[in-house]
């Protein structure tokens, strides 16, 4: 199965977005699908999230401080899913991460943002899921 993960990334106070977001990547034909986040991914939840441009796969492992003064990352989930896009404008997706299972939802919504909706689905083990 292709693997997933979430980075708390944190820029630098000199940077345009000083601050922390979370940047949640998808391993897909070869690359990461990657979204930014505002906040913590805590399921149940939504929140607006951004496109990015895709990463390399070197991400899916990589902690530490990004090149060319762009911050640190540092792993806050992993794991693999099952789904992928559904039409130009969704995709869905059940992850089976470190800090429990959940479903993923990234679609784009009339005003043309993206809104990323997370349900929390019970693991093997009766946990919860995305940071649960």
């Amino acid at each position: 199965m292709p693997r997933y993960v979430i980075l708390k990334h944190r820029l630098p106070p000199t940077s345009e977005r000083a601050g922390v977001h979370y940047d949640l990547m998808f391993e897909l034909d070869g690359e990461l699908l990657t979204f930014a986040l505002p906040a913590e991914p805590i399921a149940p939840g939504c929140q607006r999230v951004e496109p990015l441009p895709n990463h390399r796969l070197a991400y899916l492992d990589y902690e530490g401080p990004i090149s060319g003064g762009r911050g640190h990352v540092t792993r806050w989930d992993c794991g693999t899913y099952d789904g992928g896009w559904q039409g130009e404008a969704r995709w869905h997706c059940h992850c089976q991460g470190d800090r429990g299972d959940f479903q993923a939802t990234v679609q784009r919504r009339a005003d043309h943002t993206w809104q990323l909706d997370l349900e929390a689905t019970t693991s093997e083990d009766g946990g919860r899921g995305a940071g649960r």
